[in-house]
């Protein structure tokens, strides 16, 4: 399993790990809860990314239960 916090990732880091951190950081804060309908495209807008970085960041956290 990989943690990596959202503060710690920096400019040059893939859309992908930026997407992994950023909703990791949200579901160990709390922010999401355990169920909660994520939207993509909420996230992508956010970070200012595709969509499809956030996906694969999506799957990668539902593999190791997050």
């Amino acid at each position: 399993m990989v943690l990596v916090y959202y503060r710690t990732v920096t400019q040059g880091t893939s859309l992908r790990l930026r997407a992994y951190a950023h909703i990791q950081a949200r579901i160990l804060s709390g922010e999401l809860a355990p169920g909660a309908v994520v939207s993509e495209q909420s996230i992508a807008h956010q970070l200012g990314i595709s969509r499809t970085p956030v996906r694969e960041a999506m799957a990668r956290l539902q593999a190791i239960g997050l």
